[in-house]
């Protein structure tokens, strides 16, 4: 059973910056020529750091209390070239999916997928990143 909140926290802008950006590839080891210049596309991943321009406002609340949170992955769509240094897009996160799944040592498991949409200047959907959150059943749930 699958049931999707349309929650739409506002919108936030995140400036893509070569400093930012060449940490990001430094401490990655990459030495993928794309990523390097005075104006590189962004590594598919440097979009987990766009949360370092949000607030509290601009995030989804997904309710699950960070002890017994567990990341469950992170997957990345690109809708063309990826962005570069220099450009700016406007994020939005939404929550896109909410679930409950009985878990193998006892307990019931939440599952939530929040799903952030990157538009570039002209309003163009340029990526989405959607990360899916487990919750691990409370103590008293192992019993």
């Amino acid at each position: 059973m699958t049931e999707a909140t349309h929650l739409t926290p506002p919108s936030f802008e995140f400036p893509i910056e070569l400093g930012a950006v060449r940490a990001f590839v430094q401490a990655m080891e990459s030495g993928n020529p794309a990523f390097a210049g005075a104006a590189p596309v962004v590594p598919p991943t440097f979009l987990v750091t766009s949360h370092r321009w949000s607030t509290k406002e601009n995030r989804i609340d997904h309710g699950i209390p960070r002890a017994r949170l567990l990341h469950g992955g992170q997957e990345f769509r690109f809708h063309g070239e990826p962005p570069r240094v220099g450009h700016t897009l406007t994020a939005r996160e939404q929550l896109t999916e909410r679930y409950q799944k009985q878990g193998r040592r006892g307990g019931t498991m939440e599952f939530v997928t929040v799903t952030t949409e990157f538009h570039d200047q002209s309003g163009r959907l340029v990526a989405e990143m959607s990360a899916t959150y487990i919750g691990t059943a409370p103590k008293e749930e192992h019993a």
